[in-house]
């Protein structure tokens, strides 16, 4: 998805051959290498260096955000259901002001977090579907503050206490991991963009450190390549 930041190895990285942090050496008569920055460090071995734990002013900080996030997505799921039973007289299964409304809430908690997010190209504007991979939870907050999105979700997150209620309020579309039933959910995705929804998936079906593409599952992409869908939305390969 256009708008992910890639991550680019510093200057002088180790290759992943050996198993132990080194520094840039410098031959003799040779220019003097440039100096990576203090707070960044290399390593060889297949797994990352353990992050740095917060002090003690590092956790009230995260206790007072988590607070603070906890209270406006509260708030918003207060107040989203009643803006959700006026628009549906109206709108019936498009979200022209819930949609929107989630965005703002997400945006909101980024501004508590202090996390800043930038947009690289132009957000789709119409149905469809929009594909990223998933790094941590804070994608679920960058995703929806970029443009508004329903997101696509295995199915045994809907019983996940806590996140089960933001799920369902937000209107996640939740799938079964069976190619069984790809002919049903291709069914459902056309239903849902019908009304105007732009789906969101994840094709690697989990969570990674965004340094490698995992495998894709391949049921997800094969409910877009239904006829069922509507013109324009279905893909020619």
């Amino acid at each position: 998805m256009s708008g992910q930041d890639s991550a680019t190895p510093p200057s002088g990285a180790a290759s992943e051959t050996g198993a132990e942090p080194r520094q840039d050496r410098q031959t003799a008569g040779a220019a003097p290498a440039a100096r990576a920055p203090a707070n960044r460090i290399t390593w060889s071995d297949e797994a990352p260096p353990e992050p740095p734990r917060p002090g003690l002013f590092g956790w009230v900080l995260v206790v007072i955000r988590g607070l603070l996030i906890a209270l406006v997505l509260g708030l918003g799921v207060l107040l989203i259901i009643p803006l959700r039973l006026i628009e549906r007289l109206f709108s019936g299964p498009r979200r022209p002001v819930t949609g929107p409304w989630v965005q703002m809430v997400c945006k909101l908690c980024l501004l508590v977090i202090g996390l800043r997010t930038t947009r690289i190209g132009k957000p789709m504007k119409g149905a469809g579907a929009v594909v990223a991979n998933h790094s941590s939870w804070l994608d679920i907050f960058v995703l929806n503050a970029a443009m508004p999105v329903f997101f696509v979700s295995k199915a045994e997150v809907a019983s996940w206490p806590g996140i089960n209620i933001l799920t369902r309020v937000t209107d996640t579309h939740f799938v079964t991991r069976d190619p069984k039933l790809a002919r049903q959910q291709a069914e459902e995705f056309a239903e849902r963009t019908r009304a105007g929804h732009r789906l969101l998936f994840f094709p690697e079906g989990t969570s990674s450190d965004g340094r490698r593409i995992l495998p894709f599952k391949p049921t997800l992409f094969q409910g877009f390549l239904d006829p069922a869908l509507p013109e324009g939305l279905r893909s020619s390969r």
